[in-house]
C-alpha cells in the first residue's frame, strides 16, 4: 500500500509498451511494431533496481498481449497471418518463434491467456467468415497450434481472465462489457452471462482473484464523472453480481489483483498506476495514484514486484515495490503448495497444521485427476465453494 518506483528500462526506439507478463525473476514486455527492431523484450528482474535485458525478438507486428507457460510465451499480435505467435523462451538470450495460428480475417489479436497448453485468444471485431472473436487453441505441439473451437462474441475482446473453468472477457460491446463464458469442456465454449455497465465505454481490462472468496475487477474506458472500475462476484450460474464501482477518471487498460491489493494501469494524468485496497471487494479504497510518465497499458504482479508496460518513451518497463521492502513483512499473502499425489483413490480425512505468531491462516483445496487438471479446478473450503475456508487445524 506504499509503492514506489524502484527501477525502469528504456527500450530502443519510441514505441509504446503495450503488454507485460512477469514472475519473480523475469519480465516479458511487448511493444508496438517498430520496423527493423524488436517487439518482445525479456528482462531479468531478480534485482528490480537494475533490470537487465536478456533478449529481444523481432515479431514483425505489435504485441498486444502476453502470457507465459513454462518455457513457452504466447503472444497476441497484430500479425495478420499469425495472430497467435508461439515463442520458445528456453534460452531468454535467444527467443525464437516456433509456431503460430492464423485466425480468419485480417484482424489483430488483442488478448491471450493459457491453461496448460490450451490457449485462449481474443481478437478485434471480426466480420470475416463466421466472424469469431474468441478462439480456444491446442498448443500441445507448439510448432503447429490447432483450433479446438471458436465463439462469436459480437465485438472486440480486449482482455481475458480465467476463473476455474470459466473465462471472463472485457469487450467493446456496449451492451455487455463483461462476458462470462463456460470453458468446460473446452470443446464447447458457451456464453453463461454478461453485464452492461450502462456507461457506454468499452470494457478494457479484467482480472479474477481467489482472494476474499473469489471476485473479479473490470476496467472500462473513462466515463467522465461516471464509473470506470467495477468489482463482481460470480453466482454459481456464472452470472456477475455487482459488488462495487469507482471512478478512477481514466481508461483502465490493465488490472491485476493480488493479496488484497489491486493494481490498475491506466491513462490518468500524473498517476497512471492506481493502487487500490480491495481486501473488502464490496468497498475498495484508492490508496494512491502513482505518478508514472506515460499511459499505463498493462500490469503484472509477482512476489512483491509490479511490472508496468508504459507508453513513456524513456521507461517502457517500470518496476514497483513496496517502500522498505527489505525491512517489512507483507501483512497478508497467498501460498500455493506443490501438488500432492494421492496414489490412486484416497479419502482425505483431516487437514492439520501449526500456526506460530499472531494472525489468521485460512486454507482451501483443489483436486483433479491430473496435474494439468489442477489449473482449471476450483479452490474450495468445507462447503465445497469459493466462499468457504478451513480456519482451524484438524478440520
Amino acid at each position: 500500500e506504499s509503492p514506489t518506483i524502484v527501477g525502469s528500462y528504456n527500450t530502443p526506439g519510441t514505441m509504446d509498451a503495450l503488454a507485460v507478463w512477469s514472475n519473480t525473476t523475469r519480465a516479458y514486455l511487448g511493444t508496438a511494431n517498430q520496423a527493423g527492431g524488436g517487439e518482445l523484450f525479456i528482462f531479468d528482474i531478480s534485482n528490480p533496481l537494475i533490470p537487465a535485458l536478456l533478449g529481444t525478438l523481432e515479431v514483425g507486428a505489435s504485441v498486444n498481449g502476453i502470457t507465459v507457460s513454462g518455457n513457452t510465451a504466447y503472444l497476441a499480435t497484430a500479425h495478420t497471418s499469425r495472430e497467435l505467435t508461439v515463442v520458445n523462451v528456453t534460452n531468454p538470450a535467444s527467443p525464437t518463434i516456433v509456431g503460430g495460428y492464423n485466425t480468419p480475417g485480417a484482424v489483430q489479436a488483442q488478448a491471450v491467456t493459457a491453461s496448460g497448453t490450451t490457449v485462449y485468444l481474443g481478437t478485434r471485431n471480426n466480420g470475416a467468415g463466421a466472424g469469431r472473436e474468441l478462439y480456444a487453441i491446442n498448443a500441445t505441439v507448439p510448432t503447429l497450434p490447432t483450433l479446438i473451437t471458436s465463439f462469436e462474441v459480437g465485438n472486440q475482446v480486449n482482455a481475458i481472465s480465467r476463473a476455474g473453468g470459466k473465462l471472463l472477457l472485457a469487450t467493446a460491446n456496449n451492451n455487455k462489457e463483461l462476458v462470462v463464458m463456460n470453458a468446460t469442456p473446452v470443446t464447447s465454449l458457451t456464453e453463461l452471462a454478461s453485464y452492461d455497465t450502462a456507461s457506454g465505454g468499452d470494457g478494457l481490462a479484467v482480472h479474477w482473484t481467489d482472494d476474499a472468496g473469489g471476485f473479479l475487477a473490470l476496467g472500462t474506458q473513462n466515463n467522465g464523472a461516471g464509473f470506470d472500475f467495477y468489482t463482481f462476484a460470480l453466482a454459481p450460474t456464472g452470472a456477475p453480481i455487482l459488488k462495487s464501482f469507482l471512478d478512477l477518471g481514466a481508461d483502465n487498460r490493465g488490472i491485476v489483483l493480488s493479496g488484497g491489493l489491486g493494481f490498475v494501469a491506466n491513462s490518468r494524468a500524473g498517476g497512471s498506476l492506481s493502487v487500490l485496497n480491495v481486501q473488502n471487494p464490496s468497498a475498495p479504497l484508492v490508496s494512491l495514484h502513482l505518478p508514472i510518465s506515460g499511459t499505463g497499458f498493462g500490469v503484472s504482479f509477482a512476489g512483491v514486484t509490479s511490472s508496468v508496460a508504459s507508453g513513456a518513451n524513456n521507461n517502457e518497463l517500470v518496476l514497483i515495490q513496496p517502500a522498505n521492502v527489505q525491512l517489512d513483512y507483507p501483512r497478508n499473502g497467498w501460498f500455493t503448495s506443490s501438488a500432492i499425489d494421492a496414489g490412486g483413490t484416497a479419502l482425505w480425512q483431516q487437514l492439520g497444521y501449526t500456526v506460530s505468531g499472531t494472525g489468521t491462516v485460512a486454507l482451501q483445496l483443489r483436486t483433479a485427476s491430473s496435474i494439468s487438471g489442477l489449473d482449471s479446478a476450483t479452490w474450495v473450503g468445507p462447503t465445497g465453494t469459493y466462499a468457504s475456508e478451513y480456519l482451524a487445524s484438524g478440520s
